[in-house]
């Protein structure tokens, strides 16, 4: 066996730290992330730890042992508060090189990585051998062997070595990767000392261990799946929001993502197996709009939801503020909602007097109905609640509520009632029973009046989640946030129907008004 080794000098742990200072002076504490497996990171560890404090800088070590790691070794950059990386050169750093790069750019954090291919996949400086010119040799190795020599070892010699710092360009040896920062090396006049331990060895294409090396241009970028678990039957326009989002960030279906998708049809007992079936594939991430099942499926796969209810409440999260599990995103709920609701229709119909919420009693969204309760109070309505725990209870319940004298409907927030939507605003048009629902796509469907979140804004907002967390953040650190966009639509072909007028003030209000 014969070949060429990396030999990284001792002197290249300190020009790491060195050019890292020199590009950004305001670095004082700077991670290396490194394989405690491989012995030449070992050592560049060791011979850091002796310079950093001469530097004025504070060493904090990432160890890295295992790809599916990676989330957890950027977690640790950020908790520690590191001002700049350090990226060493190990296998699984050059194949994950896509994602570290892309970690330390939306991260802001300045690093150095040692091979130049980094700074081409978007990295700010390398400094290291060439390997290109070290697959060159290995050429010339493979052509003298192939016309008679013995590839054993040279008589008074070892190996050829990997050299880099000042060194002609007529020497045999490598150079560093970044021809700036080799002048610069060269300027300062530095004599690198030889290292005890190798980087990697090399021979005829075969890397530490035995296993085989890929050349660097060659490695894919990771393809991240992601998981869709929907009680809808078909995707929304909200859902196109998500998906679009995604895409703006860089996401492209096919190229670095895979959505896998699985839709319940309105069918909640479906949800359960259709979760399951997402964590045996696995995916990296789960975005759902029934955020308890998943998380009854799964405690590691991180989950995303732009329609949380009350995700404290129903033990999803520690705190709005800090999740602390697997689950994260945007809620759809508050109280001024739902206080707000009841009186923009007590406001578009000044003469009703008995309302009907309609609420699903198996609903996380309790809250919601406690809200209005408490609202009707205030404006001084009475209230006739109408309880639907099924699908089939809809039209039977609808009858209830004309018979016992109920002038108007408000929707409660709920999962079942949007799947069902188009069949609730026909009954209420059927029983020419004016209403307000929780969100837009009622009015676009006929109901009177929408008023609450923008939900293709939640959706947005999630695809964001969605990004930060293929890029190494943990769900649990995520805060989960309330919506900050809202609109009122009135929908006056049902008013016409209705033989309705709405008041000019509320006509004023609208965000959009549905002629």
């Amino acid at each position: 066996m014969t070949g060429l080794s990396l030999a990284v000098e001792e002197q290249f742990s300190g020009k790491w730290l060195e050019l890292l200072t020199e590009a950004a002076p305001q670095v004082s504490r700077i991670a290396y992330l490194w394989n405690p497996a491989n012995h030449s990171s070992a050592s560049s560890w060791k011979a850091m730890q002796g310079l950093a404090p001469n530097l004025g800088l504070t060493l904090q070590s990432v160890e890295l042992r295992d790809p599916k790691d990676l989330g957890d070794a950027f977690a640790a950059i950020i908790h520690n508060r590191a001002d700049g990386v350090i990226v060493d050169s190990d296998a699984i750093m050059i194949s994950n090189q896509a994602r570290i790069v892309e970690f330390a750019a939306v991260n802001r954090l300045p690093t150095i990585y040692v091979f130049s291919y980094f700074v081409k996949s978007g990295g700010l400086m390398s400094y290291g051998p060439s390997l290109h010119g070290l697959w060159r040799r290995a050429a010339t190795y493979v052509d003298k062997i192939l016309k008679g020599r013995q590839p054993r070892r040279p008589a008074g010699g070892t190996a050829d070595h990997v050299r880099a710092g000042r060194q002609s360009q007529d020497r045999a040896g490598a150079r560093p990767d970044d021809p700036a920062l080799a002048s610069a090396a060269r300027r300062r006049g530095d004599r690198m000392m030889r290292r005890a331990a190798f980087v990697a060895a090399i021979a005829l294409g075969v890397g530490v261990g035995g296993a085989p090396l890929a050349a660097p241009a060659q490695q894919p970028e990771k393809v991240f799946r992601i998981g869709v678990l929907s009680s809808a039957s078909r995707a929304s326009t909200a859902g196109d929001a998500f998906r679009k989002r995604l895409h703006d960030l860089g996401y492209i279906s096919g190229q670095n993502i895979t959505i896998e998708t699985r839709f319940a049809a309105g069918d909640f007992s479906r949800l359960p197996a259709l979760a399951a079936d997402l964590v045996r594939l696995p995916v990296d991430v789960i975005f759902t709009d029934a955020a308890q099942v998943a998380a009854e499926a799964t405690r590691t796969i991180p989950i995303v939801s732009a329609t949380l209810f009350d995700p404290v409440g129903a033990g999803l999260a520690s705190s709005l503020a800090h999740p602390g599990g697997n689950v994260t995103g945007f809620t759809l709920f508050s109280e001024e909602l739902s206080a707000k609701r009841l009186q923009l229709l007590k406001d578009a119909l000044p003469a009703a007097s008995h309302i009907a919420p309609l609420w699903n009693p198996a609903s996380a969204n309790i809250q919601s109905l406690r809200a209005t309760e408490e609202a009707a109070r205030t404006i001084g309505v009475q209230l006739l609640p109408i309880e639907i725990g099924t699908p089939n209870q809809i039209v039977a319940r609808f009858e209830t509520a004309t018979a016992g004298g109920a002038e108007a409907l408000v929707v409660i927030p709920d999962e079942m009632f949007w799947n069902h939507r188009e069949r609730i605003v026909a009954l209420a048009a059927k029983h020419r029973m004016p209403g307000i629902y929780p969100e837009r796509e009622y009015a676009d469907d006929g109901g009177l009046l929408a008023y609450g979140p923008n939900v293709p804004d939640n959706f947005r907002r999630a695809a964001e989640y969605v990004d930060k967390i293929l890029k190494g953040d943990r769900p649990g650190d995520l805060p989960i946030q309330q919506p900050v966009k809202f609109e009122l639509i009135v929908n006056l072909k049902t008013a016409a129907a209705l033989r309705l007028t709405i008041p000019p003030l509320i006509l004023a209000r609208a965000d959009e008004v549905i002629e």
